[in-house]
């Protein structure tokens, strides 16, 4: 239950950076701890986002229709690259704007774990210097993304795409390193985005 409601604050942050004063540039990140039972874990995200500067920008028509229905990636592909079983992805119309587009999954199993892949015409650099604000990350490699870094657990990977912010977010239940897990589950986001 605490895990949820540590979900749903970050989810009313990023509400609230994306609704400011419409041309501000400075990147604003929200934080999230993970905790299951009484072990309290450091599996952490981060959602830094730079508001776009103008409000003529918008998400292209195949991208939003792509990820509105939640393609980027299977259950399969998130089970087995992460050891969950995880439902259908859902759409977040609360988090999907003009300017991003955002699809969850939510594991089905025993052990809770959430996985999202948030596509946004935000630039890449601001947003990684606003992670790196909150968090120690290191750059990766991902066929497909001109430039990547991962948050230094492995739970959040940022890209750029052709132009556009990409990240994916894998958060499990428990402590431990998931960037291989996560960076797997980018690639493939990456690959379908061609």
């Amino acid at each position: 239950m605490r895990r949820w409601i540590l979900l749903l604050t970050v989810v009313s942050m990023l509400l609230g950076a994306c609704s400011g004063d419409g041309g501000s540039s400075e990147p604003a990140t929200s934080t999230t701890g993970a905790s299951t039972g009484s072990t309290e874990t450091e599996a952490t995200t981060t959602v830094a986002a730079t508001e776009p500067a103008t409000e003529e920008t918008t998400m292209p028509a195949e991208t939003s229709a792509l990820s509105g229905d939640c393609l980027l990636l299977t259950t399969e592909e998130l089970d087995a690259a992460t050891g969950n079983t995880f439902g259908e992805g859902t759409f977040n119309e609360d988090l999907s704007n003009e300017h991003q587009i955002v699809c969850d999954w939510v594991s089905t199993g025993d052990a809770f774990a959430t996985a999202q892949v948030l596509i946004a015409d935000w630039s890449y650099e601001p947003t990684k210097e606003g992670t790196a604000a909150a968090f120690t990350v290191v750059d990766v490699t991902v066929p497909g993304a001109s430039q990547a870094y991962a948050t230094e657990e492995g739970s959040l990977v940022g890209m750029e795409v052709d132009g556009r912010y990409v990240q994916v977010a894998y958060i499990p239940s428990g402590p431990g390193n998931v960037l291989d897990a996560t960076t797997q589950l980018a690639a493939t986001v990456v690959s379908r985005m061609g």
